[in-house]
């Protein structure tokens, strides 16, 4: 593995085009199972970073900007060498992707977005009210019972077991980066917009990778990007829900390397659709 010792701590693994692989908020180890899947490990440059507040990254300055993220984003493939590649966003981190493709097109060959936020979606009151209960939850509680709260109705009392269970480490991970989230990345997307003239700017291929099971809350998801980027490609999971790329790391990965062969003529096998 060789590391980068630059502002933000960040890495490169593997040979072939590279691809931007952008943490998600909270879970930092969020992509690990997608990394290791052999469709993407074995035939390109997987790039990686813990964004501002997270890992041994520097710590936060400031309230959260998602044009911060994306310069973030573009200093870590300068800093890695990489001129361009294909960027993988999820959930938070597609709005990042997309910052990044707006203000460094030169820089994103294709768009790979996973789950995005339903931030900007019709009918996301219920979505954006939900995290500003959160945020309500910090300010009265603090950040370790708004972290219980949040991943306790996310994925049940035993998110803990269940998440080390993928990857080792990941619940401590999580608490340990549980302040940035709340304090920077739920602000920073509730101030996030993506009107339909920004989005016109936007010509690289893009996948849109979503999970059967997601829930209301992401509901209206696929027809606003679809309204946005119609030349949008969706690849459904059946039984996968918003964490798709953590429970079903190799289905993801398989649509994603078929994606990029066609988008990029990455050189992959190719594979069944998902």
């Amino acid at each position: 593995m060789a590391r980068d010792r630059g502002a933000l701590d960040s890495w490169a693994e593997g040979e072939g085009e590279p691809l931007l692989l952008i943490r998600t908020a909270l879970s930092a180890q969020h992509l690990v199972p997608l990394a290791r899947e052999p469709a993407l490990a074995e035939h390109f440059r997987l790039l990686t970073y813990d964004r501002r507040g997270y890992g041994q990254s520097p710590p936060l300055q400031g309230p959260g900007s998602l044009e911060r993220e994306a310069a973030d984003a573009a200093a870590v493939l300068d800093d890695l060498e990489a001129d361009s590649a294909h960027v993988l966003g999820d959930s938070y981190s597609v709005a990042i992707a997309l910052e990044l493709a707006l203000t460094a097109p030169e820089g994103v060959r294709s768009l790979i977005l996973i789950e995005p936020p339903p931030v900007l979606a019709p009918g996301a009151d219920r979505f954006l009210a939900a995290n500003r209960k959160l945020l309500d939850s910090v300010e009265s509680d603090g950040v370790d019972a708004a972290l219980e709260e949040f991943l306790g109705a996310l994925s049940g009392p035993g998110w803990r077991s269940e998440y080390d269970g993928v990857v080792p480490g990941t619940s401590r991970r999580i608490t340990q980066d549980a302040p940035a989230f709340f304090t920077a990345d739920i602000p920073a997307l509730l101030d996030w917009s993506l009107d339909a003239e920004r989005a016109t700017r936007l010509e690289q291929p893009m996948l849109h990778v979503a999970g059967t099971e997601s829930g209301p809350l992401f509901a209206t998801v696929h027809d606003w990007l679809h309204d946005l980027f119609p030349h949008v490609r969706t690849v459904s999971v059946p039984g996968a829900g918003h964490d798709v790329s953590f429970t079903h790391p190799a289905e993801v990965a398989a649509a994603v390397a078929e994606f990029l062969q066609q988008a990029g003529g990455a050189e992959v096998p190719r594979s069944d659709p998902v």
